[in-house]
């Protein structure tokens, strides 16, 4: 999103300015935000199109920035002569600047993915909830037809190595956590264990294909 800028800083962003700061000197759209102080590379590239100057494709962004390497005194046939490795799982970096590798940087916490439950199999929307299998809603649906409160997925506990676990149900008045599973995908059993075994104080009841059957669920 472009920034919101003031008088004196519009002011300095003319069309001489851009085309000899963007054409002539080969800056960046991001330098030139950070060296006129807005923070913001969004709103020089809308200055650029307001002015007709066309912004340069990637690959002229990157000869550019090769260029930019060579004079640099750290920079040796167009690799950067510091080193760093990953602090996670001790790899070297491309860059240097970088403390993870792309992999460990999307591990754990710092996964998009983190605390939330995977979206794999069929889906299945009931009561608002999204259900993630057929047994899930056949449960679901035995719940309520005995009157049992629940909820469906409310909390993703921690397992201490960087990953989550989300129970399926939660049984409000029994205080109970139920997971449902017709069979097993990749490591899903490990992470249960594990789940049961880092929270010992609650109750957790898993309910498999055969269990389901005898309850004539399925």
């Amino acid at each position: 999103m472009a920034a919101i800028l003031s008088r004196e800083k519009r002011a300095i962003l003319t069309k001489d300015f851009l085309f000899h700061e963007y054409c002539i000197l080969k800056k960046g759209v991001l330098k030139i935000a950070n060296e006129v102080g807005i923070g913001s590379d969004r709103t020089i590239y809308d200055y650029l199109l307001k002015y007709g100057i066309q912004p340069r494709t990637k690959k002229e962004s990157f000869q550019y920035r090769n260029q930019s390497k060579a004079k640099n005194p750290n920079y040796r046939h167009g690799k950067s002569t510091e080193i760093a490795y990953c602090c996670d799982c001790g790899k070297e970096l491309s860059d240097y600047r970088k403390t993870r590798c792309l992999s460990c940087n999307s591990k754990g916490s710092r996964s998009p993915f983190y605390g939330k439950p995977p979206s794999h199999g069929k889906h299945f929307n009931y009561k608002g909830y999204h259900l993630r299998s057929s047994y899930e809603l056949k449960y679901a649906k035995y719940l309520d037809s005995n009157n049992i409160l629940y909820s469906y997925e409310p909390k993703a506990f921690e397992l201490g190595d960087g990953r989550t676990y989300t129970p399926d149900f939660y049984l409000i008045k029994e205080n109970v956590w139920v997971e449902v599973k017709g069979y097993w995908r990749d490591d899903a059993k490990e992470k249960f264990e594990l789940f049961k075994e880092k929270y010992p104080q609650l109750t957790v009841i898993l309910l498999t294909k055969n269990i389901l059957k005898k309850w004539g669920l399925i």
